[in-house]
């Protein structure tokens, strides 16, 4: 399956090396970025965590938090 970030707030979304906020953060997915979903979610930290496949870099990155969210299902192909 797959996902994106969404384009509000027009900001990035992290990808961490784990499912956590103090998971080292390895890259980005901009608004509108389209990914693959592998794992997940898991609950930490007060966040919905999905492992997940971006343009070739694998990581973890927040559903939501506090109500909001900034992922939403995506078809990819």
């Amino acid at each position: 399956s797959g996902g994106r970030v969404t384009l509000y707030p027009n900001q990035p979304n992290n990808l961490r090396d784990a499912p956590t906020t103090s998971g080292q953060k390895i890259g980005e997915i901009p608004p509108g970025g389209e990914f693959r979903v592998i794992d997940g979610p898991v609950c930490n930290d007060g966040y919905a965590w999905y492992r997940v496949d971006y343009q070739g870099t694998i990581g973890w990155t927040a559903e939501s938090g506090d109500g909001d969210y900034w992922l939403e299902p995506w078809e990819i192909d």
